[in-house]
């Protein structure tokens, strides 16, 4: 499942899902530091029709979004 989401991502964002163990720390922890969870994968979409794209594909692969800004 997470996999295919995965691929699925990458095909809409191109280079703007992370999945590499090392750049995935910064996007594990909240700002304060309170709370930590390991993503499989960071999307950063550009703009508001890429983040449309990112939350249709989450919702047809049944992957829950944690939203994080400002970083």
């Amino acid at each position: 499942m997470m996999h295919a989401l995965i691929e699925a991502l990458r095909a809409a964002l191109d280079d703007a899902v992370l999945t590499d163990p090392a750049d995935l720390v910064p996007y594990s922890r909240d700002w304060l530091g309170k709370r930590e969870g390991r993503p499989s994968a960071v999307a950063r979409p550009a703009d508001a029709a890429a983040v449309a794209v990112v939350l249709r594909l989450c919702a047809e692969h049944g992957v829950g979004v944690v939203p994080q800004g400002g970083e």
